[in-house]
Parts: C-alpha cells; sequence; structure tokens
C-alpha cells in the first residue's frame, strides 16, 4: 500500500506496519473501545486479532474489523491497479502515468465511516423488521449473517446507542462520535 522504503505486501505490514493505514488501525482500536469496552492487545496481538478476530467475537467486534478490512481492500486494490495500468503503459511505450498517493487520513476516516453506518442501518432495519414481523423480507442476509443481526431495539442499542440517535422511530449513525470520543 505505501510507498515507505522497506515496505513489503505480506500482512504483517498491511495490518500491523504500513504507516499509511495507521489511521485505520487506530480507528478500529478506538471504535472497539467505544462499543465494547474492549482494548486491543499491544504489538503483534494487534495485527492477530485484526485478522483472525479472537475467541469470544461479538457481531459488533466483527462488524468493525470488517469495516477496516474492507478500507485496507479497497485501498490495496486501488494501488494494484494504478501500477497494472503504469506497467501497461511503460509496455506499449506510452507516457507513464502517476503512481497512486496513498489516501490521505481523512479519506481514510470517510470510508470508515461509511462502511460503519452501512452496518448500523443494516441492523437497525433488521431490529425493526422483527417488531414488524417483516424479518427477512428484502433481506440479503444469508442465515448467518442473519442470525448476527440484532434480534430487538434492544440488543441494537447495546450495539451500537454509543454511535447513533434515535428518534422519532428512525437512526441516524453517527460513527464521527469514534473520532470525537475519549
Amino acid at each position: 500500500m505505501c510507498q515507505a522504503a522497506g515496505s513489503v505486501d505480506c500482512v504483517e505490514h498491511v495490518f500491523g506496519d504500513c504507516p499509511c493505514l495507521r489511521p485505520v488501525r487506530d480507528w478500529t482500536a478506538r471504535a472497539l473501545e467505544i462499543t465494547l469496552d474492549w482494548y486491543q492487545p499491544e504489538g503483534s496481538g494487534a495485527v492477530l486479532h485484526m485478522v483472525y478476530g479472537r475467541s469470544s467475537d461479538t457481531a459488533v467486534d466483527t462488524a468493525v474489523r470488517g469495516v477496516a478490512m474492507d478500507v485496507i481492500r479497497a485501498c490495496r486494490a486501488a494501488r494494484i491497479q494504478c501500477e497494472h495500468r503504469i506497467a501497461n503503459q511503460v509496455k506499449a511505450g506510452l507516457d507513464r502515468e502517476q503512481s497512486m498517493q496513498p489516501p490521505t487520513e481523512r479519506q481514510l476516516r470517510e470510508a470508515l465511516r461509511a462502511g460503519l453506518s452501512l452496518v448500523i442501518l443494516s441492523d437497525w432495519h433488521a431490529a425493526v423488521s422483527r417488531l414488524e414481523g417483516t424479518r427477512g423480507k428484502g433481506s440479503m442476509d444469508g442465515a448467518h449473517a442473519a442470525k448476527r443481526r440484532p434480534a430487538d431495539l434492544t440488543e441494537f442499542d447495546r450495539r451500537w446507542g454509543m454511535v447513533c440517535d434515535r428518534d422519532g422511530g428512525g437512526c441516524q449513525p453517527r460513527p464521527e462520535r469514534i473520532d470525537g470520543m475519549g
């Protein structure tokens, strides 16, 4: 992902050492602190947790890590596509485009917030549809994912109450609170 000297495309670098992705790792740790009151292990334990989870994973833990991994995968894919285009341009004797710059911290945080907002709204829909007796109607969740969704509004509030507002029968995700709390 990054262009730092000595960087390699391996799990340890991408999920553990890459300076470009530090905001993703920091945001993930903070999100788990806020939503679960759980603190990631230090050092290599943080990399192992990000990649493999933990034996006592909850739906929130899985969702937060999933959002972070989606952002990392998207950044990595964009970088690889750019490098392939450059290689093809060089082979064809064309002027080479500029290499992709790593995403800014702001861009990473916006992507993380958008991903978590989608998860929160999906869980909201599942909790509300169960109350209305329409659970599963129009859902794209598979059986396993549906089981991980909140069964009711109380469970939804336990999961996401710190990072959303509920009023007038609606839900407004507020993942920006992850950055502002503390």
